[in-house]
């Protein structure tokens, strides 16, 4: 039973978000969303953007995003996360508990199980390698608990961290015997300076990531992903992508920007101008 006290909320044409408190009265942002299992007429209409009629419901791809922190100590110069003044790492019943907050929202009306792909997403707040120990313990509460979910992970890939995290993450796919987990990169920019500056933070290399989704692919036969939130003038180089990745064992994510007060105050726009549909 989650205990979090709802502050605001917001609804979409597919899904909501709701900002929380949690007991000691810390924020944090959990997101409910759902999207077709494929985009239908996609080819017939020369884009793969969404109209009303294909959105599909929870009982196609229901997605589930959670924080792992309030607050984050990376501070991405676009991220309104940034805004907060303090941070805490959130543990594993609490991470669990936002799942729990958004499938009681709609137990009258959708089931996990209901759906052909239930998804949790560590896509909130926070930066899931910096709050290791209690993530790993939130993957295994959710899995026991949702034994139909798939787990998705974005991290900035922290040079301290990552590779430990990543062997750990490899040990729950065996134990479990189920390829339910997939690693997205933020990438954000193929040229390294300017990842410096959108991710504050000592990471691996675009070049070096390469042996992560390579070490991935022989337990798994989910891609990784490197998700490009775009900026203007921020280099996107498909060549050089080509370059240090093999095409089978990555996916590409273009995101677009949720402009806010902090990536204002830094002058990025995003370069996606498509809005969500109400």
């Amino acid at each position: 039973m989650s205990n979090f006290k709802v502050t605001a909320s917001r609804n979409f044409a597919n899904g909501s978000v709701y900002a929380l408190r949690t007991e000691d009265d810390y924020p944090i942002e959990t997101t409910d969303t759902f999207l077709p299992m494929i985009t239908r007429d996609a080819e017939a209409r020369g884009t793969n953007e969404l109209v009303l009629a294909n959105f599909g419901s929870r009982k196609d791809r229901w997605m589930i995003g959670v924080s792992v922190m309030s607050g984050c100590p990376v501070r991405c110069p676009f991220c309104a996360t940034g805004a907060l003044k303090k941070w805490r790492n959130l543990t594993a019943e609490e991470i669990l508990a936002q799942v729990d907050f958004i499938v009681e929202k709609n137990q009258d009306r959708f089931k996990p199980t209901d759906a052909e792909e239930f998804r949790i997403l560590f896509t909130r707040m926070g930066e899931p390698v910096m709050n290791k120990d209690e993530v790993l313990k939130a993957i295994k509460l959710i899995k026991n608990k949702y034994p139909h979910a798939t787990v998705a992970l974005s991290t900035a890939g922290p040079k301290v961290g990552t590779k430990e995290f990543f062997e750990e993450v490899k040990k729950i796919v065996e134990e479990y015997q189920d390829d339910f987990i997939q690693f997205q990169f933020s990438v954000h920019s193929t040229d390294d300076k300017q990842r410096d500056f959108l991710q504050p933070v000592k990471k691996y290399q675009l070049a070096e990531l390469k042996e992560f989704a390579d070490e991935w692919k022989k337990v798994s036969e989910r891609k990784v992903t490197l998700n490009f939130t775009l900026c203007d003038d921020n280099e996107f180089d498909a060549e050089k992508i080509e370059k240090y990745f093999l095409a089978d064992s990555i996916f590409i994510k273009l995101s677009p920007l949720n402009e806010n007060n902090i990536s204002t105050k830094n002058h990025l726009s995003g370069v996606i101008t498509a809005k969500n549909l109400a």
